[in-house]
């Protein structure tokens, strides 16, 4: 038998055969191809290459993240199917000077484009900003910028990175737009960053260009999360993305971030507060939450929702010079109370319960990102492959989300199975089609007939048909696209 020729490996259109044309356009692939627009393509050629054009490495990268595979292990995998060892993969992740927070950008852009040929399609809802922290944590202590947080959820101290995350509600779906990383100095003068003085000198360091975008992603991690978490939003309205509401739990229900909503005419700000030493003014008094809750309950008569089977309490009042809506409420076979807050006088208790139990998107965006896409498990020791792969995350799920609005799944992680077969289903086209062509290709030497003269005599009578020829096409025209699948 002939040997394969070695074009054949990176043929894929077998696909054609085994998969109607829909749930091809909707591959993981075939999403690529829409996404690359000529802003995106002109930013793919002017980021630095090492041995691989950079948007096939940004597919295999995506890939890499779809298959829970390793750079590593993904080339040893692959052996000599690929062009670019594992080096030009750790290459483009470490690489200081790529933007990626603009490629993210420009990502969401071209998902808001394409989302309008969907026919899931709302452009009456609510559109929201939804921020929250996760913790991430990290197995090493020679990380760069590793520190010791606080894991509020199974409250105790972890070696890693606390995560901010921006996401946005399109009144459809839930898609993360924008992240910083943050370490904690802690109290213990003694040891910062919860680290001992050796520890912290084994940590890795990397010279910077002072203007890299890798230097200020890592002067970050030393700001105040509600200071970056401010930024990122005002980058998003910069670049034309409008919300109606800015939806954070206790956490960031702050002076600061209240008063950035207030000063925007066109969103609101929507948010639990705590039970703390936050003062709100009422007829000339200041009085806490716990206090102005006392209040309500000696002055006001309690209403019910039926609805939300609740008890509450809506009360307008001044906080730092600004008048807020507070809403207490009190869930059926509950003794405590919460406090929602927000800078719109004219919400309801029912409609701000409503929009709020939207911010619990980015909840499940932690736990799919986590469990599908393996965020927060990258242990390189460069921060600037962190930033790269939490990136290459957010894109995929993006994609993800986008297949999710075209066939109406009803999770990502029933998108995130469906591509996983496509995957293992692709890998058999291109096997099969490898055979198929070895098959071939014997039949035609036993017959002693030259396989390009074959072809060319077929295409010039016409005896091809014109799906074949198409093939053909196609695989000139995407050479690099099918590589890098």
């Amino acid at each position: 038998m002939t040997p394969q020729p070695k074009s054949t490996k990176s043929i894929h259109e077998l696909q054609c055969f085994l998969k109607d044309e829909k749930q091809k356009e909707y591959s993981i692939v075939g999403l690529f191809k829409h996404f690359k627009s000529d802003e995106l393509s002109k930013l793919f050629r002017n980021l630095k290459r090492n041995g691989i054009p950079f948007g096939e490495a940004f597919l295999k990268l995506i890939l890499m993240t779809v298959g829970q595979m390793t750079i590593f292990r993904c080339v040893s995998t692959l052996g000599d199917n690929t062009d670019a060892g594992k080096d030009a993969y750790y290459g483009i992740k470490n690489a200081p000077m790529t933007n990626w927070r603009t490629l993210v950008m420009a990502m969401f852009l071209r998902f808001e484009t394409l989302k309008q040929r969907s026919v899931t399609t709302n452009t009456n809802g609510i559109k929201c900003f939804i921020a929250d922290d996760t913790a991430l944590e990290k197995h090493g202590k020679t990380l760069e910028g590793i520190s010791r947080i606080w894991d509020h959820v199974f409250h105790r101290s972890i070696l890693g990175f606390k995560g901010l995350f921006l996401a946005y509600w399109d009144s459809t779906n839930f898609v993360p737009i924008d992240f910083s990383l943050h370490n904690e100095i802690g109290k213990n003068l003694k040891k910062p960053f919860g680290l001992k003085p050796e520890e912290l000198k084994a940590r890795y360091k990397k010279d910077r260009d002072v203007n890299s975008c890798g230097a200020g992603r890592f002067a970050e991690t030393r700001k105040s999360k509600v200071t970056s978490l401010i930024s990122m939003i005002q980058n998003a309205i910069n670049k034309g993305i409008t919300a109606d509401y800015i939806l954070v739990d206790s956490w960031f229900t702050c002076e600061e971030l209240i008063r950035f909503a207030f000063k925007n005419p066109c969103m609101f700000f929507l948010g639990m507060c705590k039970f703390g030493n936050a003062k709100y003014d009422m007829k000339d008094k200041s009085y806490d939450a716990a206090k102005l809750l006392e209040k309500c309950k000696a002055t006001m008569n309690v209403k019910r929702s039926r609805k939300l089977k609740s008890h509450y309490y809506t009360i307008d009042v001044g906080y730092k010079g600004m008048m807020v809506r507070l809403f207490f409420s009190q869930y059926a076979n509950q003794s405590s109370w919460n406090a929602l807050l927000t800078d719109n006088l004219s919400l309801t208790y029912n409609e701000a319960i409503r929009i709020y139990q939207i911010r619990w998107g980015i909840e499940v965006f932690f736990k799919e990102a986590k469990g599908y896409l393996r965020l927060g498990k990258c242990q390189s020791n460069d921060f600037d492959a962190q930033i790269a792969d939490i990136s290459i995350i957010m894109i995929t799920y993006m994609m993800l989300s986008l297949k999710k609005r075209f066939q109406a799944y009803d999770t990502i992680g029933g998108v995130f199975r469906d591509v996983q077969h496509e995957m293992i289903e692709d890998t058999l086209a291109e096997k099969l089609f490898g055979l198929f062509v070895e098959l071939v290709s014997s039949i035609l030497c036993r017959l002693e007939i030259n396989p390009v003269d074959f072809i060319r005599i077929m295409l010039e009578e016409n005896i091809l048909s014109k799906s074949i020829i198409e093939i053909f096409e196609k695989e000139m025209e995407e050479k690099n696209l099918r590589k890098a699948s």
